[in-house]
């Protein structure tokens, strides 16, 4: 999933673009990715409902200026995402 983030979505030219994971005190990130002067942070939802988002919230908290983003249930759809320039 974090290789098709990369492939299809980020605009720079990065040779080594970078893709991290995030988490502490027991809250997470699934995917943290700089893209120029932006920071997103995404969570990647399955199943029917949306979930728990505090990791979410808690990146924020350190990081107000990064774009959270929900991929998936209860977010922007996976296929917008990937077929959207």
């Amino acid at each position: 999933m974090g290789a098709e983030l990369l492939a299809r979505k980020l605009t720079h030219s990065s040779t080594q673009p970078a893709l991290y994971y995030w988490h502490e005190a027991g809250r997470e990130v699934d995917y943290v990715l700089p893209d120029g002067r932006e920071l997103f942070a995404l969570e990647v939802k399955s199943g029917r409902q949306r979930g728990n988002v505090s990791g979410l919230d808690a990146f924020r908290t350190g990081f107000p200026k990064a774009r959270p983003l929900v991929l998936g249930s209860g977010g922007l759809d996976l296929h917008r995402w990937f077929t959207t320039p």
